[in-house]
This record gives C-alpha cells, sequence and structure tokens, in this order.
C-alpha cells in the first residue's frame, strides 16, 4: 500500500501487522465502538485489537510516498 500522509483500512482480522516499510509511517490509531488508542508504529510488531474493543477502523499516518505491506494474521484464541 502507498501512503499520501495517512491511510485508512477496515480490519478484516483483528491481528495484523506491517512489514517492508519504504519511507515512513509516523503513528497508528485504532478507533473503536468502545475504545479510542494511539501508537507510535514500527516494522514487524503484531497489532491485536480485542473483541471487546467493538467494531474498529485504523488509521496510519506516515510521510507522503512511504509503501508498506498490511499482512492480515489468523486470529489467535483468546485467554
Amino acid at each position: 500500500y502507498g501512503c499520501n500522509d495517512s491511510y485508512y483500512f477496515l480490519p478484516v482480522r483483528r491481528q495484523f501487522m506491517f512489514t517492508d516499510i519504504q519511507g515512513e509511517l509516523q503513528s497508528i490509531e485504532i478507533r473503536c465502538d468502545r475504545k479510542r488508542y494511539a501508537s507510535a508504529i514500527a516494522d514487524g510488531i503484531e497489532w491485536r485489537i480485542p473483541e471487546t474493543w467493538g467494531k474498529c477502523n485504523v488509521q496510519v499516518y506516515g510521510e507522503p510516498g512511504t509503501t508498506f505491506n498490511l499482512i492480515a494474521l489468523a486470529d489467535k484464541p483468546q485467554g
């Protein structure tokens, strides 16, 4: 995917990661029905959105021209 300064997506799985970041991704915001979370972002970090947060969307911010792969991971059982 490419980033013009932000990239928005609805996660199809609750676990995902970014790989092969070429350029600079600065931060991630996860906005859900019952929770809002923001953090710095790095290559290879696995993100897991708890079911208790409800439905979510994700916004990634970065330098224009940054490219990356978004990998949806198989959901692992909680607990």
